[in-house]
Formats: structure tokens, C-alpha cells, sequence
């Protein structure tokens, strides 16, 4: 059998109702090692994925990986690594089965070895390095010790009320090999107090129902993207500066007295817009990377309490928020007017309006319409 969890985990999942915590996942570097720390990770890597290979072929024989099997296998790994090879194959073939176009058998696609405390240890450093990494390799009673560094966003869960989980997941990307950690923390109980929406946006990332502009160097920064040669350098650090820029600014959405906050549902944005987009507007669509925005909204929104539900924004930019009367020509650029009643501003924040509209089911009230700069109301 599999080694008994530890006793604090044992605990906490027999209060269910207690414990809730959130869990987020952070990378730390692992770059700063020598050559030879970086050749026995690589060495633990090839035969961690020749056993999880040799279990999916089981699994996929039907074949049992009984504790006999494990203890006389001829692999390499010590025989608890085994047993985390095992678990990781059998996630991979559940995964697997559930998927109804199964293709070839599932592999391991990127280094990636998912451990526990047993073969990861983080310990903080001194002087030159903030951490040290001990691993356990393929030498029995030797594990490596790997010098690592922190930055400010890691600082802020190490500083925080966060947990960090004992244990991590191993992994390569780029040649570069780095530790992923998680940390965990009981989730807030939500937030009383008002609500606002917010529409989503390429020239100006977000605007509020309360008339605020979220990000409204968006635009440039995907511009100066598109000029970039693809898969280049400088290609890959505007879309990281494009990454880290939205990141900053969702923040702001978040205040003291919000408690609620309305997100357009774009799961199916691009939906019907074969054909009728260009291959520039296609192109730009890649750095608009909106998924990540409702993606950080969501996660600031567990993490403070804020409830972040999604509501359908078909026609939210064509309805006159006052009047009511729909129209594809109500909207021209980011500029609305209502061809019925005359009522005019930006376009993304009747967007907003509506969207705040449609979620709590009241009207909207002509005297609590914000004023935006170059934006007048008719």
C-alpha cells in the first residue's frame, strides 16, 4: 500500500466544513544550479518517465500494479518514487478513458513529475540565495540541494496568510527545470455590499458600471506585439509585459465595499466569426488574451470574498440602457447612440450598464449615468 497521509491532512479533511481552503500554484526558478545538479534532474526525469510508460502500457493491457509488481520492477527509482510514478500513470489513463476520442495511448508530454514531502524539501537560504531545494535523486541517501531565488509576487504569499504545501511539482520547460509550489489558505466568506459589472474590452481593457477605465494602455502594448517577429525574444517579452500588464490592472476592480461583480460571459466570443474577421483583427484577437482576465478576476474574487458571476452580453453594446430600443447601428467603434432616443456615450460602458442591468434586474436610472472624459450625453 501507498505510504499513510500525513496526519494534518487526515485532520483537516475530516472537517469539511471547516476547512475550505483555496489553493493557487507559484514557480520558483531552479535555473541558478550547476551543471551536474541540472544533469541528475535530467537522469531522474528519463527513468520517472520510462516507469510511468511502463505502468500506462499495464493499464493499458489490464494488467495489475500490485505492490509486488512495484518492489520488482528493475527501474532505477527508489520504490517510493515508483509509487509516485504509479499515481501519476493512473491519472493519465483515467484522464484518458474519460476523453471519447482516445487516440494514441497518453504519455507524458512535458517534464513533469509530481511529488510529495518525501522528495521535496524547500528550506529557506541566506546570503546569496533566499531558498534552498532539496531533492531526492537516483542515488540512494544523496539528494541534491538546488539554490533558488525569490521575487516580489512569491514574497507576498510567503509573507502572507498563505501555507505553503509541503512537497511540489518537478518540472522543465525550455530547457529550464524549476519547482512548482503550492500554497493554500481557509477561503473568506463572502462579502456583503453592492454590486458593479464589467465589460471587457481590446482598446481599453475593462470599464465598470461605475464609469471607471481599467487598463487603458492595452491597445499600444498589443500593437507593439503584432510588430514583434513571431517567436522571437522580443516577441515573447511583449506578450509576458502584455501578461503582467493585465494582471496589475484587474486589481484595481476590486475595492473595500464591492461584493459582487458581474462578468460578461466570452466563452463563446468568437463563435460565427468565421469569415467575418480579418486575418489583422484574428491576429490581435491572439494578444488579447481576455481569458486570462476573467480568469484573474475570478481568482481575486475567491481570494477577497467577492462573488464574480457570469452573465450572457449578446446586444449589450447595441441596447440603449434608457430607452431599451436594439440596433446594430446604435454602436459604431467605441462610441454608442441610441438611434431612437438620442442618448450617446462609450459604448463599453452602456456595455457594463446593461450587463449590471440584466444581473439584478433593475432599470437603469438616467441621473446615475457617469460622465467619461470625451464621451458626452446627449
Amino acid at each position: 500500500m501507498d505510504s499513510e497521509e500525513p496526519e494534518e491532512k487526515r485532520s483537516r479533511s475530516a472537517e469539511p466544513s471547516r476547512w475550505k481552503p483555496i489553493q493557487r500554484s507559484l514557480k520558483l526558478s531552479l535555473e541558478l544550479a550547476n551543471t551536474g545538479k541540472q544533469a541528475a534532474l535530467s537522469d531522474l526525469w528519463n527513468e520517472y518517465r520510462r516507469a510511468v510508460s511502463d505502468f500506462l502500457d499495464r493499464l493499458l493491457a489490464h494488467e495489475d500494479l500490485s505492490e509486488d509488481y512495484l518492489k520488482g520492477s528493475d527501474s532505477r527509482l527508489s520504490y517510493r518514487y515508483r509509487q509516485c510514478a504509479k499515481r501519476q500513470a493512473m491519472k493519465l489513463f483515467k484522464t484518458w478513458c474519460r476523453n471519447p476520442k482516445k487516440g494514441h495511448k497518453p504519455t507524458l508530454r512535458h517534464p513533469m513529475m509530481t511529488l510529495d514531502y518525501r522528495f521535496v524539501d524547500v528550506q529557506k537560504g541566506g546570503n546569496a540565495f533566499d531558498f534552498w531545494i532539496k531533492i531526492a535523486t537516483l542515488e540512494k541517501g544523496q539528494p541534491i540541494l538546488l539554490p533558488a531565488k525569490s521575487y516580489p509576487y512569491l514574497n507576498g504569499y510567503l509573507e502572507g496568510q498563505w501555507e505553503m504545501v509541503p512537497g511540489g511539482k518537478l518540472a522543465r520547460r525550455n530547457g529550464r527545470w524549476f519547482l512548482l509550489l503550492a500554497f493554500r489558505k481557509e477561503k473568506p466568506a463572502r462579502k456583503e455590499g453592492r454590486a458593479k459589472a464589467v465589460d471587457i474590452g481590446y482598446r481599453k481593457l475593462a470599464v465598470t458600471s461605475d464609469g471607471e477605465i481599467i487598463g487603458a494602455g492595452l491597445k499600444p502594448l498589443i500593437e507593439k506585439a503584432d510588430r514583434k517577429q513571431p517567436a522571437s525574444q522580443g516577441y515573447y517579452r511583449a506578450k509576458a509585459e502584455i501578461k503582467n500588464y493585465v494582471n496589475r490592472e484587474v486589481k484595481k476592480l476590486f475595492t473595500d465595499d464591492l461584493a459582487t461583480l458581474v462578468v460578461e460571459d466570452l466563452k463563446r466570443l468568437k463563435d460565427g466569426k468565421r469569415g467575418k474577421w480579418s486575418k489583422d483583427i484574428n491576429r490581435k484577437f491572439g494578444f488579447w488574451i481576455y481569458g486570462q482576465a476573467l480568469e484573474r478576476v475570478k481568482l481575486l474574487g475567491e481570494i477577497s470574498g467577492v462573488h464574480v458571476p457570469r452573465q450572457n452580453p449578446a446586444y449589450s453594446s447595441q441596447d440603449c440602457p434608457l430607452c431599451g430600443h436594439r440596433a446594430k447601428m446604435n454602436r459604431t467603434g467605441e462610441r454608442f447612440a441610441c438611434a431612437a432616443c438620442g442618448f450617446s456615450h462609450d459604448a463599453d460602458y452602456v456595455g457594463a450598464l446593461n450587463i449590471l442591468s440584466r444581473f439584478t434586474g433593475q432599470p437603469i436610472v438616467a441621473q446615475d449615468i457617469k460622465p467619461l472624459a470625451g464621451f458626452s450625453i446627449l
